[in-house]
């Protein structure tokens, strides 16, 4: 537990949007107590958005993730300068991409602002096969969204 809210307090820290939190949870996780869904809404932009992406899986209990220009990809290399974007989570890969951590995310509403990747059509497929086509959506920008409630 204690990792996983150093985590969460570490990509709340480095993200490039605004991170909003409304409301407070029905009990601390370290509590046993389950943990109510917090209203949360974090726009995040280009390979900060794959960090929201992993970071809302942890946390489970995002309510919804606004996702601007989202890598296609972490399979994708880093300048060799180190300078530039780099998508380097180690071990990530092995097991699943940013297109399945979006799936992951179901019944999370997921808001894709401007230029969403045809690799993330496999998340909105499985969202419309649950019944939830309307909390995956893609607006051309942030003040096209509003909350699906």
């Amino acid at each position: 537990m204690q990792r996983r809210r150093f985590l969460k307090s570490a990509l709340a820290s480095w993200g490039t949007g605004v991170l909003k939190v409304e409301g407070s949870a029905s009990a601390t996780p370290t509590s046993g107590a389950p943990r109510a869904k917090t209203p949360l809404a974090t726009p995040e932009r280009g390979e900060m958005a794959a960090v929201a992406l992993y970071a809302a899986l942890l946390d489970g209990h995002v309510e919804t993730l606004l996702l601007e220009d989202p890598p296609a990809t972490q399979n994708a290399a880093s300048q060799p300068d180190g300078e530039d974007n780099a998508l380097e989570m180690l071990g990530c890969l092995r097991v699943t991409d940013l297109p399945q951590v979006a799936g992951l995310l179901y019944s999370a509403e997921l808001v894709f602002i401007g230029e969403c990747p045809s690799t993330y059509d496999w998340a909105g497929e499985l969202y419309r096969k649950l019944g939830a086509a309307n909390r995956f959506r893609r607006v051309s920008n942030v003040g096209d969204w509003r909350p699906s409630h």
